[in-house]
């Protein structure tokens, strides 16, 4: 029975192969078997004459088309049991047909290097409870990304909660006449918000140690070495915008200010400065020129500047509604500053404050930037002089005599 089933099998399809000798049987049923065939067959049934009549069955079962269940099957180096295949030894290669590609349940297809979803479904990959998922030394777990070390978009990056990397580079290179925008904050309302509103960018420091130069935010436009003599029209470490472009033909009502900036202070915290020193000093704003040079050009350090055909009320307007000492105050360091006069009008004109006891002082002290008009506030005298001529002499300086008119 045995030897009758494999010779059975070996007439429907048989490829055995035995040392150097390859045999292929290939037969219809009730075909005639040639003699050299039938030697191969009768040396391949005496070949394997020690396999046992159950594994002769399995044989006998797969040429028919039959089902066959195994505990478990080697083949090579790969070993399949139950659900699971082994390798035993090296990589396991699955390698499709070419053109054609590798589909896992249905839904991922693998095509190369590309892994696509098939279905209309969500791909969702879920790491072990309490563990997390890393692809490349970027670690995945839950809502938290971590391992990022460079990130490279062509995009918008949009980020709805918190975001605390350790440093943000925006390094992108302009092109000629373009303006490109390397960080954008933009707050758009969608309906009234008369109990509040929100911060459209929010920088902030928390600050409960001693620290040094502490800024909440820093914008820096720096001239490096040109290429040749280059030109620039306008430039500026930060530009703030308040723009109206429908109040034209709605009204704005304003219950507070609308300001393009607006410097707040608050607090009553006592803060004291080193020894009294001079340069300990508490600003709402502070403007700092620390340029040695004498640019052949105007140099202001804080200059306000209305447009042809506008309207403005006050260049600067000192609202004092507490207590101040001076709405202006124009200081001048004898030990280090040099200041010409401490205030200069459109005429030319300039008043003056020091310590000359007389005409010929004040000329021998201001006479090189006289101008008519010009007024001299002594310090010491506690007169008041005044320039009526520009002659350059001692002459163009008068005294102000007054009386008590009580």
């Amino acid at each position: 029975m045995r030897l009758l089933k494999l010779l059975t099998l070996l007439s429907l399809l048989v490829t055995f192969s035995f040392g150097q000798t390859k045999y292929w049987i290939a037969r219809e049923p009730n075909s005639v078997v040639t003699a050299s065939e039938a030697q191969a067959v009768a040396e391949l049934a005496d070949a394997i004459d020690g396999i046992s009549s159950a594994e002769a069955d399995i044989l006998y079962t797969v040429a028919g088309g039959g089902a066959l269940t195994l505990g478990s099957l080697i083949v090579d180096n790969l070993t399949f049991d139950t659900n699971a295949i082994t390798s035993t030894a090296g990589d396991i290669t699955i390698t499709p047909l070419a053109s054609n590609d590798i589909v896992l349940d249905s839904h991922f297809e693998f095509d190369l290097n590309l892994l696509t979803a098939l279905t209309d479904a969500n791909t969702v990959i879920a790491a072990y409870a309490g563990k997390n998922i890393t692809i490349e030394d970027v670690t995945f777990d839950g809502g938290v990304v971590a391992g990022i070390t460079t990130l490279t978009t062509t995009g918008d990056v949009d980020v709805g909660g918190d975001f605390t990397p350790a440093t943000i580079t925006m390094a992108q290179a302009a092109s000629a006449n373009t303006y490109t925008w390397l960080q954008y904050n933009q707050w758009t309302t969608g309906a009234d918000m008369a109990a509040g509103g929100t911060y459209g960018a929010y920088n902030k420091l928390n600050i409960g140690h001693t620290v040094q130069n502490a800024i909440a935010g820093k914008s820096t436009v720096r001239y490096l070495t040109l290429a040749a003599d280059e030109s620039v029209n306008y430039a500026a470490g930060h530009e703030i915008t308040l723009e109206l472009d429908d109040v034209s033909t709605h009204t704005l009502t304003v219950t507070d200010h609308l300001s393009a900036l607006n410097l707040y202070f608050d607090g009553i915290g006592q803060v004291e400065g080193v020894g009294g020193g001079a340069y300990s000093k508490m600003n709402l704003s502070r403007a700092l020129w620390n340029s040695t040079a004498n640019f052949a050009i105007e140099t202001n350090g804080y200059q306000v500047e209305t447009a042809p055909n506008s309207y403005l009320d006050y260049g600067f307007n000192v609202y004092n509604d507490g207590t101040m000492q001076a709405g202006l105050w124009i200081h001048n360091n004898p030990a280090n500053g040099t200041m010409v006069s401490d205030i200069k009008t459109s005429s030319g004109a300039m008043i003056f404050t020091g310590d000359a006891a007389n005409g010929d002082a004040v000329y021998a002290e201001v006479g090189g930037y006289d101008a008519t008009g010009s007024i001299y506030l002594s310090t010491a005298a506690g007169d008041l002089f005044i320039q009526v001529a520009n002659a350059g002499a001692a002459t163009d300086w008068e005294r102000m005599t007054s009386a008590d008119s009580d």
